[in-house]
């Protein structure tokens, strides 16, 4: 069995950390490991990771810090989350994944 290793401190990453812990043989293939390429800028990005640079902060909170539209707010959280750069958590805030 393979599996490909994650962060330790990523509840996410649990089921595929209880598998290497296990046994299961890493999966440490060239082309699984490659930095994807670059996607283009999401409208709203900085402004939000910016605030999100502070500290965790709940989408109500993030409404007021960047004040713009509700729809806009969460249009650009959704393809932050889509695209690994921010993560809602059980604590009910965004956080920020690995910086600007």
């Amino acid at each position: 069995m393979l599996s490909v290793p994650n962060s330790l401190l990523e509840p996410k990453s649990s089921g595929t950390n209880l598998l290497l812990a296990e046994g299961a043989k890493p999966n440490l293939d060239d082309h699984l490991m490659q930095e994807q390429p670059s996607k283009a800028s999401i409208p709203g990005e900085g402004i939000i990771a910016k605030a999100l640079l502070a500290r965790p902060l709940t989408t109500t909170e993030l409404q007021s810090w960047v004040q713009v539209g509700e729809g806009d707010v969460i249009a650009c959280l959704t393809e932050m989350e889509l695209a690994g750069n921010v993560v809602f958590r059980s604590d009910g805030k965004w956080h920020l994944v690995g910086g600007l």
